[in-house]
């Protein structure tokens, strides 16, 4: 009877270790929680990494069970690290809309990530040495690769224009000139210098670099709106469900390409050639010269002239005396420009320079009649209303019988112009209104009323078809 209460005791010592084990077993076999609903996303990441450090990385990499652990256990650490290891000024923030950026641009844009790199040896010193001449992160280079591809003849559906998409009236407001012979929108300098400035400002406005980002997108007014509805916070992310949805994307797509221009060689992306030379210098052109003459007198291709001088818009460079133009050239063409202006080149070079050129063909012009507008006009003469408004310096779309309009830069004059209208009608998308498709067609609310004998603006349904000039 003694030993009975020894015996039962040691059993249930045996118990309740054995007990212990097998649940300690068993928790290494149980997949971990994904985190709740609504919870942030670095909170759970934060936590896999305190499991990673503590139980070290091989208790973490075995084959996972799930797809869900997969996830959690596999890239989405890496992705977190690795924009950890590259952060600076800007916040790299690290969460599921950001992922699933970085997998869109791993998985499906491969070729535009190989051609950006290629591009960006020769955009980005420009670029940079805007962004230092401000002391700015010079991370924020990476912003113009989600604003235009590294195109400096892109156009947006709403007129924004070159490298940095700048609005025509921003840049004016910035200092870029544009006439109906250059738009310094286009100009790689000019344009990063401005970017440069516009951004600078923001950040003193705000305090916060993605905000700054932000407004570069949508405007300081809209973000302005959206810190007021999230309560006063400076903060993107906790203002992002109230900004245009353009924008909400924009901050996510900035932070995946930053990641992927820097990590692309470890998803098997590698630089494209690039395109453009890699060393150029200015050049000052004292005269009126188009570049296609230019670039008979280098012997180099007329395509590559353009696309070192994209601010040109008639590809005539409008130099003299007193207002010389840059050109921006290889250093060996800019040595030989040098020696023909010295008329020490080779002699069959200053043979083939001297040659009589064929004149600049001369721009056309438009006299304005009864119910005209900017697009009509503009799709008869095969040029955008931006074009026209530029080139006639117009600040708004209002014509008046008899005025004059240049309709074709030099360039075009001599190429056959077309009598058809291009745009005739719109299909209207959902949440356009008649503001927006007047200002993106070049007209007025009133006419388009007219013209498709709305009375009231909530006739206006998605997938209705409607015209946007007279002629339609």
């Amino acid at each position: 009877m003694a030993k009975r209460p020894l015996y039962l005791f040691a059993l249930s010592v045996y118990l309740l270790f054995s007990s212990f084990a097998f649940a300690a077993a068993g928790a290494a076999d149980e997949p971990v929680p994904s985190p709740a609903e609504g919870a942030p996303v670095n909170m759970a990441l934060d936590s896999l990494d305190t499991i990673r450090r503590m139980a070290g990385d091989s208790v973490l990499t075995r084959e996972p069970r799930d797809q869900e652990r997969a996830r959690l256990f596999g890239h989405v650490p890496l992705y977190k690290r690795q924009l950890d290891s590259i952060q600076n000024m800007v916040p790299l923030t690290y969460n599921e809309v950001v992922e699933s950026y970085i997998d869109q641009y791993v998985h499906r844009r491969k070729g535009l990530i190989s051609r950006m790199m290629g591009l960006s040896e020769y955009y980005f010193p420009i670029f940079e040495q805007a962004l230092k001449e401000k002391g700015l992160p010079v991370e924020l280079k990476y912003l113009s690769i989600v604003e235009s591809a590294l195109n400096p003849n892109a156009v947006s559906r709403v007129g924004a224009t070159g490298l940095w998409q700048f609005m025509y009236t921003t840049a004016r407001e910035y200092g870029l000139q544009m006439n109906s012979y250059i738009d310094e929108r286009r100009d790689p300098v000019a344009a990063s210098q401005a970017a440069a400035e516009y951004l600078s400002n923001m950040y003193g406005r705000y305090g916060d670099w993605l905000l700054a980002i932000a407004s570069y997108n949508c405007g300081p007014g809209n973000v302005e709106r959206a810190i007021h509805k999230a309560g006063g916070k400076l903060d993107f992310w906790a203002i992002r469900p109230y900004l245009p949805q353009e924008t909400r994307n924009y901050v996510p797509a900035y932070i995946a390409v930053t990641y992927l221009m820097n990590y692309a060689e470890e998803h098997e992306i590698h630089p494209a050639p690039p395109e453009l030379a890699v060393q150029c210098v200015p050049v000052q052109i004292e005269k009126h010269i188009s570049l296609s003459s230019l670039s008979r007198q280098l012997d180099m291709e007329a395509e590559q002239l353009y696309l070192l001088n994209p601010k040109y818009r008639r590809r005539i460079v409008n130099g003299s005396g007193a207002h010389p133009q840059t050109v921006w050239l290889p250093p060996v063409k800019a040595e030989l420009y040098a020696s023909l202006q010295r008329g020490e080149a080779d002699p069959k070079v200053l043979a083939a320079s001297d040659k009589k050129e064929t004149d600049d063909p001369e721009p056309v012009y438009y006299t304005v009649r009864k119910g005209d507008n900017l697009t009509a006009i503009a799709n008869r003469f095969r040029c955008s209303v931006q074009d026209l408004k530029v080139w006639n310096d117009l600040a708004g779309t209002r014509l008046v019988p008899g005025q004059r309009l240049m309709v074709t830069s030099g360039e075009a004059a001599d190429q056959p112009q077309s009598r058809t209208y291009l745009v005739r009608t719109y299909k209207v998308q959902r949440g356009d209104t008649l503001s927006g498709i007047a200002a993106r067609f070049g007209t007025s609310v009133a006419v388009l009323k007219e013209l498709n004998g709305i009375r009231n603006a909530t006739a206006l349904r998605a997938g209705k078809i409607i015209k946007v000039n007279p002629e339609g």
